[in-house]
């Protein structure tokens, strides 16, 4: 499994202890994730956009992490470890 796969997982984790708005940005991260994970991608496919994608969905897993608690605050941040373990071996620094 790889990286943004397990990232995935956790989001989903955290979308299942969300409500509200909360829940609603999260599906929004899940999706975006997903047009990378599954290469169903916004954009031109190039490399310059997969990483400004990527940084606009870890911006706003940052800032639920900021706005969360408790189980959801610690699946979040398992999800930003794992985006952040990608990066490094994307390289995407």
């Amino acid at each position: 499994m790889s990286h943004l796969e397990r990232a995935r997982e956790e989001i989903r984790r955290a979308t299942d202890r969300a409500d509200g708005e909360v829940q609603e940005q999260l599906y929004s991260v899940d999706e975006g994730l997903g047009e990378l994970t599954d290469g169903d991608k916004t954009g031109s496919g190039e490399p310059e956009d997969e990483a400004d994608r990527f940084n606009e969905l870890e911006e706003k897993l940052r800032g639920l992490m900021d706005e969360s608690e408790g189980e959801l605050e610690e699946s979040l941040r398992n999800a930003r470890d794992e985006l952040d373990a990608y990066r490094r071996d994307e390289d995407m620094a």
